[in-house]
């Protein structure tokens, strides 16, 4: 499978790890439209995103399934809330859960937009985006992901 990867903030040394990805890159607000054009230029099989996250249940990777167009307190696009959902190409295991709330911040939207893109697009390319517990060291995150996608 070819997976093109993508990380925000802290995962970047776990993306360059993971043996399954065909492509890294970092993702910042000024380069998404730039990562787009890639995608749609390359069609990979699959796009992998990974994020940090520190929360209550942070003992597992968590599979996002839903995306909001909702940034902070503004809306990405319109001017009420659409939910676009992903079928993730993970799926839930001891270390990993399906999660339906990626919250409103970077991993959000570009989620969102990044979904939303492959569907307007009408690519055959599926799209995970998994969130790293921030206490998770990059290397057992590592093993897990890649023993999933074996």
């Amino acid at each position: 499978m070819n997976i093109a990867g993508f990380c925000l903030g802290g995962t970047r040394r776990l993306l360059y790890k993971l043996c399954c990805v065909s492509s890294c890159y970092i993702l910042f607000e000024n380069n998404l439209n730039h990562y787009l054009k890639l995608i749609k230029h390359e069609q990979p099989d699959a796009v992998l995103g990974l994020g940090t996250y520190a929360g209550k249940d942070h003992k597992k990777i968590r599979v996002e399934t839903r995306f909001t167009n909702k940034f902070r307190n503004d809306y990405i696009d319109g001017d009420s809330e659409r939910v676009i959902a992903a079928e993730p190409f993970f799926e839930a295991s001891d270390e990993m859960k399906l999660a339906t709330a990626a919250g409103n911040s970077w991993c959000n939207m570009f989620s969102y937009k990044i979904t939303t893109f492959i569907q307007n697009a009408d690519l055959k390319t599926n799209y995970t985006f998994l969130h790293v517990p921030k206490k998770m060291k990059w290397w057992q995150a590592k093993e897990i992901i890649d023993q999933t996608l074996s």
